[in-house]
């Protein structure tokens, strides 16, 4: 029992390492997906761009949080970042992703070009900031707001293809005029539809 129960955390310690390693991956993707300078965070809010900053939250097909897929939004980040940059608008960015392979399948120690390249495929959702502010918080030794991809599923987006996926910008004019610039690049193509 004793080396069965070992097992199973060290299996438990390498997936939640390589989730916390997949968020950097993540976060470096949409720096380069919308051609903006990468700036290294290590606390505090992800992506810092000219027009705007935005919150990332990277959640794994198949990993689910009370019967959903989604993710946690603190109610530090939801009361303390929008003073990081009050002169830019804050957004929350959403990056569901697959991977090629089950975490535990991953090189712990694999540099972070190694784990990119088993992403097959990210929606990438951009919400505004307030999106959270209706949402129960739950667990009050870790307030948060739990956003489920059924929430974010029935909000109206803009919808743009990129090589290995979609950029969802939710039909809000202040998230539609401060990603305009970026969705015009070489890297985005847009997609006839809205939904």
């Amino acid at each position: 029992m004793g080396k069965k129960l070992t097992k199973l955390t060290q299996h438990s310690t390498k997936v939640q390492y390589l989730k916390g390693r997949y968020e950097e991956v993540n976060k470096i993707f949409v720096y380069k997906l919308l051609d903006i300078k990468y700036k290294e965070t290590k606390k505090g809010i992800d992506i810092i761009g000219p027009t705007f900053v935005a919150e990332l939250k990277g959640s794994l097909k198949g990993i689910k949080k009370n019967k959903y897929e989604g993710y946690s939004c603190t109610e530090t980040q939801y009361q303390n970042y929008p003073s990081v940059r009050p002169e830019l608008p804050i957004f929350w960015l959403f990056c569901y992703y697959e991977l090629e392979k089950q975490l535990k399948d991953i090189r712990k120690n694999a540099p972070l070009n190694s784990l990119e390249e088993k992403v097959i495929n990210r929606k990438i959702t951009v919400v505004e900031w307030d999106i959270v502010k209706e949402l129960k918080i739950g667990n009050p030794g870790y307030p948060s707001r739990f956003v489920s991809h059924k929430l974010l599923d029935i909000l109206i987006y803009n919808t743009y293809k990129f090589d290995g996926g979609i950029l969802r910008l939710q039909n809000k004019p202040e998230i539609i005029n401060a990603f305009a610039k970026y969705v015009n690049n070489k890297n985005i193509y847009k997609e006839t539809s809205v939904h």
